[in-house]
């Protein structure tokens, strides 16, 4: 029995996963929807076996999911090599150095799947033209409201 945890919004991603894995792999699942404060203590305390959540770039940059990997690490997911070439990554002034070194990490983390993207998101918002500097992640005070 596989035991998961999940914060609202995943539930049909999870309820796909229990029926293909009973049907093609005969994995039974059980899971659990809880807050999002209980889903943190939840992997701080309990670690289970698979989460399933998501993420979203804070800003545009392969370190905004690279880095994150490294908090990976407290689910039992280490790798020496991966976390030297972030760490490098995030100290180098060589942007041509620096996604390289993004990169193999990168590699790293494809091959040794401590985590397995299923779906990506896609989100749409309508501006007002003459709202300026209204971008993901942007704080209210960079907006500008023109005079219209």
């Amino acid at each position: 029995m596989l035991e998961t945890v999940t914060t609202a919004g995943q539930s049909p991603t999870v309820e796909h996963l229990q029926s293909q894995w009973r049907q093609h792999l005969a994995v039974e699942m059980s899971w659990q929807q809880v807050d999002s404060a209980t889903f943190w203590q939840r992997i701080e305390t309990d670690q289970p076996p698979l989460v399933v959540g998501g993420w979203a770039a804070d800003y545009p940059d392969p370190d905004c999911f690279l880095q994150v990997g490294l908090y990976w690490n407290r689910y039992g997911w280490q790798h020496a090599g991966f976390e030297e070439l972030v760490e490098s990554a995030r100290q180098t002034m060589d942007q041509g150095e620096r996604l390289h070194l993004l990169q193999q990490a990168d590699k790293i983390m494809v091959e040794e799947a401590p985590i397995v993207p299923l779906t990506y998101a896609r989100g749409h918002t309508l501006v007002k033209p003459w709202v300026r500097n209204l971008y993901l992640g942007s704080t209210l005070r960079d907006v500008i409201i023109e005079p219209h």
